[in-house]
C-alpha cells in the first residue's frame, strides 16, 4: 500500500516530518511499524543511495548497483525522492529531533521480528522502522531489523553525508559513505 500524497504530518519543533518512510520517488508507504508485526515489510519504503533518485528494495537482492560516488554538496531538487513540498532532512534537524523527543526501542530485534525507534513529544508520534541498509561495495544488505540508517541532506566530505543511526538501545547522527543505500524520511520544505 503506497500514498501518493503525504496526508499525514507530525509537527515537533519547527519541523514537519512525514510520518511514514519514502517508497519510490514521490510517494510514501502507508503502514507503521506498530501496525505490523515480524518483518514489518510495509513500513519500509525503499532504500536511496545520496543525492541520486533511484529506489533499491529493502529485502530483494540488487543487480546494477552504482558504486561511483554521487556528486554534489547538497541534495539537488533533480533528484529529491521526497513528495512534492517535502525534502531530505539536515543533520541539524535530525539532532533537534532526537534532543526534543522521548526515545523506545520496540519490536524483536532480529531479522524475523524487525525493531522500530519510536519517538515522542507531547502527543505527537514518529516511527522509524530498523530496515538497516546496503552495502556501498555491492549492494548487500546489512543489518535487516536491528538496525536503523536514515539520509540527511548535510554532506561531510566529498565521500560522505550525514545520517540518522539507531540500534535497539540507541540513536545519534554520524557520517556514512554517500554510495551507501539508506531510507529516507521528508520534512515539509
Amino acid at each position: 500500500c503506497v500514498r501518493d500524497i503525504p496526508h499525514e504530518t507530525v509537527k515537533i519543533g519547527d519541523t514537519e516530518w512525514m510520518e511514514y518512510n519514502v517508497d519510490n520517488p514521490g510517494t510514501v508507504v502507508a503502514s507503521l511499524p506498530s501496525a505490523l508485526t515480524d518483518t514489518r515489510a510495509a513500513s519500509h519504503g525503499k532504500f536511496y543511495q545520496w543525492n541520486r533518485s533511484k529506489a533499491w528494495s529493502t529485502t530483494d537482492g540488487v543487480s546494477g548497483w552504482d558504486t561511483t560516488t554521487p556528486g554534489g554538496s547538497d541534495w539537488e531538487p533533480a533528484n529529491n525522492p521526497c513528495p512534492s513540498g517535502f525534502v531530505v532532512p539536515t543533520k541539524a534537524q535530525w539532532e533537534a529531533l532526537i534532543s526534543a523527543c522521548t526515545k523506545s526501542y520496540k519490536g524483536g530485534w532480529s531479522s524475523s521480528d524487525y525493531g522500530y525507534l519510536e519517538l515522542k513529544n507531547g502527543s505527537n508520534t514518529l516511527e522509524f522502522p530498523a530496515v538497516g541498509y546496503r552495502n556501498e561495495t555491492d549492494g548487500s544488505l546489512y543489518g535487516a531489523g536491528t538496525y536503523g540508517f536514515y539520509w540527511s541532506s548535510t554532506q561531510n566530505g566529498s565521500d560522505y553525508a550525514y545520517r540518522l543511526d539507531f540500534g535497539s538501545s540507541s540513536v545519534s547522527t554520524s557520517n556514512g559513505n554517500k554510495t551507501s543505500g539508506r531510507s529516507v524520511r521528508c520534512v515539509r520544505q
